[in-house]
């Protein structure tokens, strides 16, 4: 493949460009704006449809887990578009 140098040089122009405009406008950023304050409290809530998500998954089945990434490296595992399409559609009703 051969790349036209006019075009390389164009482009390599603006990616500088733009890079010494970020380094130029973050330069005359206030100095507390450049760090967190690390005396603000931060907070936190998960929700409860969240929490409720968390449990359905926790249950995980290593076993099935294994067998099927040992199924896709040895190239014996096959995708069914269809039947993943009906699971989702099943997942949504």
């Amino acid at each position: 493949m051969r790349v036209n140098s006019h075009v390389l040089d164009a482009y390599g122009q603006q990616g500088v460009d733009r890079a010494a405009k970020t380094k130029s406008e973050s330069a005359n950023l206030p100095e507390q704006s450049k760090q967190p304050d690390s005396t603000q409290a931060t907070s936190l809530s998960i929700s409860n449809e969240a929490k409720r998500l968390a449990a359905a998954n926790a249950a995980v089945d290593t076993e099935k887990v294994a067998a099927i990434k040992n199924r896709i490296e040895s190239g014996e595992f096959e995708v069914n578009p269809t039947k993943i399409a009906e699971k989702i559609l099943d997942h949504l009703a």
